[in-house]
């Protein structure tokens, strides 16, 4: 598996540790390479590093053995993962409501996250769903008025 940059395999290595309900560490990065591991007693690990014929990051090992539990609450979840998410949820579902976000939170990802949390990430994707259209609507506007102008 190739990935442009550290921070795209990041991402995915967060979405499937979320999916899976595992708590992973992020054990060693630097700027040519990351570590992510689970619990020391989990034989469960991924190495990615720079592959200098393929200029592009690869995956080096993957062992993909959990010997340990799935969890409900993860440390990768945090408000800003739950936001971009949410985000594309909300873009599908514009008049989505408070309690809908929490059991699509719950049902969607299988996690324990709190309200609080929730509701933060929810207000955070609001505002990227709406200003992205705000922004939209500003571009068209100023198409229209060049448009009169004429």
């Amino acid at each position: 598996m190739q990935f442009s940059n550290l921070d795209q395999f990041k991402n995915v290595v967060k979405d499937y540790v979320v999916f899976e309900g595992k708590d992973v560490i992020f054990a060693k990065h630097d700027n040519t390479r990351y570590r992510v591991m689970c619990a020391p007693t989990c034989p469960w690990t991924i190495l990615c590093s720079w592959a200098h014929d393929l200029k592009s990051y690869q995956v080096e090992t993957f062992i993909d053995t959990h010997s340990c539990p799935r969890e409900m609450k993860l440390g990768c979840a945090i408000t800003k993962w739950i936001s971009e998410k949410l985000a594309l949820y909300i873009r599908t579902n514009p008049n989505v409501e408070g309690e809908d976000v929490m059991n699509h939170n719950t049902i969607g990802y299988g996690l324990n996250v709190s309200s609080n949390k929730v509701y933060k990430a929810w207000g955070i994707a609001r505002d990227i769903v709406v200003g992205f259209e705000r922004e939209q609507y500003g571009k068209i506007l100023i198409k229209i008025v060049a448009l009169l102008l004429k």
